[in-house]
């Protein structure tokens, strides 16, 4: 699987409501957002997609993908109508060693 197809992969899972999402991190994964919080490794990776996956249910659109490995960046759409944010995805082989939620924008 290419960098893209992995990250592109991530959104289906969400969209999907597939905890399978996990699979394509890392172990020692490092999720960091814009309010400074981070959350780290398979209990914080857990944590997070609980949120995403049985709360907040996103529907996420991939609207444009930027891609210099290992760093592959996506422009997402949450939901119908929402806001517009950037996602950028560190990549370690076949697997993602990184997310950083970077900006947000109504």
């Amino acid at each position: 699987m290419t960098p893209e197809e992995l990250v592109r992969s991530v959104f289906a899972k969400v969209r999907a409501g597939d905890w399978s999402v996990l699979d394509l991190y890392t172990e020692d994964a490092r999720l960091e957002f814009p309010d400074g919080q981070t959350r780290e490794g398979r209990e914080g990776l857990r944590e997070h997609y609980q949120q995403v996956l049985e709360v907040r249910k996103p529907q996420p659109e991939v609207l444009a993908m930027y891609s210099n490995p290992p760093m592959v960046a996506a422009v997402v759409r949450s939901a119908p109508q929402g806001p517009v944010h950037l996602d950028v995805f560190t990549v370690d082989g076949d697997r993602l060693k990184g997310y950083r939620a970077c900006v947000e924008t109504s």
